[in-house]
């Protein structure tokens, strides 16, 4: 007897080893099984009209393109609303703006800032040319 097979049971196993060998099924469960694989068997029915997957392709990017302006107009909103609270906040609390707790790092933060530029230049020029 051959291995089972994954996911299933030994009785659709029997089943499956009785069609496969072409005895003649002999009860209801064995019938099943072969109109099943006798279908399974068969290649699909179906014809592709030519240009099929363009027309696809086509109606996925419109709705792709759909999505985008979707969350473009979502993200500026969201984006107004936040610049609205945070000058309301601003001018209901009298907040004023004071970066000292940066004064002993300065330097450290031009020093990333250059060195983030820096790269981000050699990285479009050098190592991954726009072609």
């Amino acid at each position: 007897m051959a291995t089972q097979r994954k996911g299933m049971n030994p009785g659709d196993q029997q089943h499956q080893e009785n069609v496969e060998r072409g005895q003649v099924p002999t009860h209801e469960g064995e019938r099943a099984y072969q109109v099943v694989f006798r279908a399974a068997a068969q290649p699909p029915r179906v014809s592709i009209t030519p240009g099929f997957a363009d027309r696809v392709m086509q109606r996925i990017a419109a709705r792709e393109a759909t999505y985008t302006h979707r969350e473009w107009g979502w993200f500026v909103a969201g984006l107004v609303v936040f610049v609205m609270a945070a000058l309301v906040s601003i001018l209901l609390t009298g907040f004023q703006f004071k970066l000292t707790f940066l004064n002993p790092v300065k330097g450290l933060i031009l020093l990333g800032i250059i060195l983030v530029i820096a790269f981000q230049w050699i990285d479009k020029h050098w190592i991954k040319p726009v072609t």
